[in-house]
């Protein structure tokens, strides 16, 4: 196994080991099955913890060019100073620019390791159960040949936003860092990455029919007008938006893009909020239907066994009576418990 990162010590019970020890205490499993074994697995884990690797992957690298004075690109460094803060897409490329080969091997068996570990203690995982350690060889080219965004794409429906992020940073942060310290082509692989439509450009054609439309004109009233309209170049045309103020959006610049996949963001944030209300009443709807029936179990089993005793020879019937008593007032209880735990 590569060293490097994976010298560092973690702890595991009581003791701190390396991550290297850790691994080789596993089971072997032939890394040609890790696309397959991926395939099984369901589990989500929080993209800061795939961020994680790649800051730890690069730090030493972007710590160096931080603090070498004879490095020229002054806006480089002070944007590197604060790598830290980055989204996940902006983290990707800094590593796709400065990772040694050796961290970037060593990241992927940390991300797979990551991946199948925490599937070990799933409830529901293909793997419940066995202890499993993989290193990267030379005998699994399809693996070890990828790039780190590649990688990562493979390993992507594993990493989610938490709460009020996107893009593993906090949506009331997001504008601040991405006009900060993102470039256009950035904004643009983020909302790409989270099925935001991209504005496009608008052809000569398309500003033509819209200052038309604005401005209210027809070809049988007003066709000189139109035709002038028509015959102006892009620069013009743009000129001509500008000077009557008119709402067209021609082309979007960055900063009108991050406004953008900020309102989305912050909208399927109140969206999910909403929706985890929604979810929570019908949860006390269902519960408190449940209390009810218990109740209804408890007063029939009352009013059945105390005023109509049955003969010994339907002893079965007086069972199930009592059996259903029983799970009423469990079901009494355990629901009455867990109303009080909800805070109702």
């Amino acid at each position: 196994m590569n060293t490097g990162v994976l010298d560092q010590k973690i702890r595991i019970g009581r003791k701190k080991v390396t991550y290297q020890d850790y691994i080789q205490a596993f089971e072997e499993i032939p890394i040609e099955n890790v696309k397959d074994l991926l395939a099984e697995i369901n589990i989500k884990i929080p993209r800061e913890v795939r961020m994680m690797y790649m800051k730890r992957s690069i730090s030493h690298i972007i710590y160096d060019i931080v603090n070498n004075e004879k490095y020229d690109d002054v806006y480089i460094r002070s944007k590197l100073i604060n790598f830290n803060n980055f989204t996940e897409i902006q983290l990707e490329n800094l590593c796709e620019k400065y990772i040694e080969h050796r961290y970037l091997i060593a990241y992927k068996e940390m991300i797979l390791f990551e991946i199948f570990n925490r599937n070990i203690h799933a409830k529901e995982g293909q793997l419940k159960g066995r202890k499993i350690s993989f290193e990267i060889t030379d005998e699994c080219s399809d693996i070890k040949s990828l790039s780190l965004k590649e990688f990562n794409r493979l390993t992507n429906r594993f990493f989610i936003d938490v709460k009020n992020e996107i893009e593993g940073v906090p949506i009331e942060s997001l504008k601040e860092i991405l006009k900060s310290y993102a470039s256009k082509h950035e904004v643009e692989e983020i909302m790409t990455k989270h099925d935001i439509e991209i504005p496009k450009v608008l052809t000569k054609d398309e500003i033509v029919e819209e200052i038309i439309t604005q401005l209210g004109f027809n070809i049988e009233n007003d066709p000189e007008a139109i035709a002038y309209i028509k015959n102006m170049s892009r620069t013009q045309l743009i000129a001509f938006i500008f000077e009557k103020k008119l709402n067209i959006i021609v082309k979007h610049d960055k900063d009108t893009m991050i406004d953008l996949l900020y309102d989305i963001a912050k909208e399927q944030a109140i969206h999910s909020k909403r929706k985890k209300k929604h979810v929570i009443r019908k949860i006390y709807k269902t519960l408190i239907s449940l209390f009810i029936i218990s109740i209804v179990s408890i007063l029939t089993y009352g009013i059945v066994y105390n005023l109509f005793q049955l003969p010994s020879e339907f002893d079965h019937i007086n069972n199930y009576i009592k059996t259903i008593d029983i799970y009423g007032k469990n079901l009494f209880e355990w629901i009455f418990e867990f109303l009080i735990w909800l805070g109702l």
